[in-house]
């Protein structure tokens, strides 16, 4: 199975429609982990950005967000800690790149993983270190297909953050409204 990370700026366009584009094909990014066909994977950090654009920039309630960051984890699984050697190496992205060590995170997490990250951050994508493939993504990118559908998943990029109102739940596993608190395992990545 193909596993990718998948940072905030394609993440927020999983739940929220206002002032985005190419939802359908994050949407699509989002369905395909849903259903298994791929492995979408996040760090830590997602939750922290997620919860500060729905608090701070969207004036969420805290119950809203936590339903939303717990469909999050639903989706994605325990939010991957970031090694104390990638925060090494994201300082030095960051500096190379002029990224902030937030955007820097994300790919260093990906180099370090092995993985393609997907991006809908300008600056990421100018840099040649995420995947996307838009209306608006530089010509560097480049599109990646699902394994057993054969479609093409393609994210574009963006500059800013999301503004919008929340979705219904989205009922991650079954299609139905998912109650708060609901997750696969321990969120925070330890055993029973």
């Amino acid at each position: 199975m193909t596993t990718l990370l998948v940072d905030t700026s394609v993440l927020l366009k999983w739940f929220h429609t206002g002032g985005e584009t190419d939802l359908t094909e994050a949407r699509s990014l989002r369905d395909a982990a849903k259903d298994g066909e791929v492995q979408a994977r996040v760090i830590d950090l997602a939750l922290y950005e997620m919860g500060n654009i729905l608090l701070s920039g969207l004036g969420w309630k805290g119950s809203d967000i936590d339903d939303q960051l717990d469909d999050l984890v639903v989706i994605c699984g325990p939010p991957l800690a970031m090694a104390a050697d990638w925060f090494r190496r994201a300082a030095v992205i960051g500096d190379e790149h002029r990224l902030t060590l937030y955007d820097a995170a994300w790919a260093a997490a990906a180099e370090a993983l092995g993985v393609s990250l997907i991006s809908a951050d300008t600056q990421l994508l100018e840099a040649g270190l995420a995947e996307s493939r838009g209306r608006h993504s530089p010509p560097s990118t480049t599109t990646w297909a699902l394994p057993d559908r054969r479609r093409s998943i393609s994210i574009s990029s963006r500059q800013g953050r999301t503004t919008g109102c929340p979705d219904s739940r989205l009922g991650a596993r079954s299609g139905q409204r998912v109650p708060p608190k609901a997750t696969t395992g321990d969120p925070h990545g330890g055993s029973d």
